[in-house]
């Protein structure tokens, strides 16, 4: 529950095309569509409080190991001003908040984006 009373639900796993690909994943396809739909319907029948409740947003992104073992971090390839990070599934929780500070770091220009992370 954030502080404006809304929450934020995980919807589960979708298939990337390719690890170097990633860039193509379009969570508007019927697979992630699907996933959203079955959340939805789950969530409003976990309880009749919440049986209209409003969806208003949809994230989506891979979660996936690459071939190299290595997470993908770096910079959009449209945009120095976004940086994309994953592919380090298993190790999630544990790097998102490590790797999401190095990525506001990189943003702020107090550190580069690793060798390793590129696409």
């Amino acid at each position: 529950m954030r502080g404006d009373r809304s929450i934020v639900w995980g919807a589960g796993l979708v298939a990337a095309p390719g690890s170097r690909d990633l860039e193509t994943l379009d969570i508007r396809t019927q697979e992630p569509r699907q996933a959203f739909a079955t959340l939805e319907n789950r969530v409003r029948h976990l309880h009749p409080a919440l049986a209209h409740s409003r969806f208003t947003r949809a994230w989506g992104g891979p979660i996936l190991f690459r071939e190299n073992w290595t997470p993908v971090f770096t910079h959009h390839p449209a945009s120095r001003n976004a940086i994309v990070l994953g592919a380090y599934a298993g190790h999630g929780v544990a790097l998102s908040v490590y790797l999401g500070t190095w990525s506001a770091e990189a943003l702020l220009g107090k550190r580069d984006l690793p060798a390793w992370g590129e696409l």
